[in-house]
């Protein structure tokens, strides 16, 4: 298996195993009001990735010589892996891990609004739409993509192979 592949769905895999983790320790039930800032870390994943996998592909797939374009693309194929896999994930944590995620967000921005006065019924329509099924998934895919292809750029910038100007 090409080693590309293979960060991918360490990337994908690894971020439903962290949306599992939240889930498991209570981010996303009954410490639910913290989930927004532990979320956040997630995007050490694709960062991980990035530099790990790109490592390796320099490594294993270049023989130790790679421009900074075959990183990048490189670099995104890892990305788009991850996001369908990690897309996937969140379809199957919502349709069977738990199925009352979107509740719950809900539920906890409509008490968020009754203490600081806002209206409960636009910050239950906004949560809804937010917290929703395919906005969660869409949300996912395209984050992951876009930061993994991102820290992509940055890792080909400190990994490319240094270019020998010809005259």
């Amino acid at each position: 298996m090409k080693t590309t592949y293979l960060w991918g769905l360490i990337g994908g895999g690894s971020a439903f195993l962290w949306l599992i983790a939240e889930y498991v320790l209570g981010f996303h039930t009954w410490r639910n009001a913290q989930q927004a800032v532990v979320t956040n870390f997630e995007l050490l994943i694709p960062l991980w990735c990035a530099w790990a996998g790109l490592t390796q592909v320099k490594k294993r797939d270049y023989n130790g010589v790679i421009t900074f374009t075959q990183v990048v693309k490189e670099g995104f194929v890892i990305a788009a892996i991850s996001a369908v896999i990690a897309a996937v994930g969140v379809l199957i944590y919502l349709g069977v891990i738990n199925p009352q995620y979107t509740a719950d967000m809900v539920k906890l921005a409509v008490d968020k609004a009754k203490t600081s006065g806002e209206s409960t019924v636009k910050a239950a329509e906004f949560a809804a739409m937010y917290y929703g099924k395919q906005s969660f998934i869409i949300q996912t895919f395209l984050s992951t993509i876009g930061f993994g292809t991102f820290f992509a750029l940055i890792v080909a910038i400190v990994i490319k192979s240094p270019q020998k100007i010809q005259r």
